[in-house]
This record gives C-alpha cells, structure tokens and sequence, in this order.
C-alpha cells in the first residue's frame, strides 16, 4: 500500500476460510489473489475457502493461490 498510493486502488483485507467480510460485500473481482496462505489451512478449512474465494471471482477472472 505504501507503494502504491492511489485513490484507484482499494486494498482488501480478510482471513480464510469464509472471507465473509469480502463476500457481504457482494462484489466480484476480475484476479483474487491469496498469497502464503492456502498451506495453513487444513483440509475442511480448504473445502471452505475454495467455493468461498471461487465465488467471488468475475466471469472470466482468475483466483490465484500462491
């Protein structure tokens, strides 16, 4: 954020599995990106986070796990 300053950029902030302050929001994203994360979860936590991310990417976007 410090970076990149930009009143264009809103950065989002949320924990796994639910991501439930993203998603009450009810928006889509074109790239959702969670990064150093996924490995921490375990596997119920997993068969959470995964639709929950999914569904708050836009038609055609990408979910990227790193």
């Amino acid at each position: 954020m410090k970076l990149h300053p930009s009143p264009s950029i809103e950065w989002l902030a949320d924990t796994l599995p639910s991501l439930a302050q993203v998603r009450a929001r009810g928006e889509t994203f074109d790239a959702v990106l969670a990064t150093a994360v996924w490995m921490h979860l375990d596997e119920s936590e997993r068969a959470e986070a995964m639709p929950a991310g999914a569904s708050l990417v836009a038609p055609g976007g990408v979910l990227i796990l790193s």
